[in-house]
């Protein structure tokens, strides 16, 4: 497992049904995490869990780089991300609205409207 300020990479090998399987998971991250408080863990069932501490507090509305594609074998945890939702709306009220809506562009035709308007006086 390496873990550094813009990127994630695990490569592991397991064995099932006496098959040696090679696995790996990298991604770049939305924003700068700091190695040095992040960790990681070995769970049941052959699963990991992950803790990145970002460089700097706020609601990410994705883990991944912008235009990064997510990897098959990358999952959410749906129950934390609930148990969490609620603190960070409070905390980062903004983020998920700023998520989801674009900022709309004045109409070109307003602004030629407004020139005229003006240069009429």
């Amino acid at each position: 497992v390496s873990i550094t300020s813009c990127c994630f990479n695990f490569t592991a090998f397991g064995e099932h049904s006496f098959i040696r399987r090679k696995y790996r998971l990298s991604f770049q991250l939305f924003q700068p995490l700091l190695p040095d408080g992040s960790s990681w863990s070995l769970a049941s069932v052959g699963r990991m869990s992950v803790t990145m501490a970002k460089a700097k507090a706020a609601n990410w509305p994705r883990l991944l780089a912008p235009g990064a594609a997510a990897p098959k074998n990358l999952g959410i945890w749906r129950d934390m991300k609930e148990r969490w939702r609620t603190e960070l709306e409070r905390t980062f009220p903004d983020t998920e609205k700023e998520a989801k809506t674009t900022p709309k562009k004045p109409k070109a035709s307003t602004k030629r409207q407004k020139r005229r308007d003006d240069s009429d006086d």
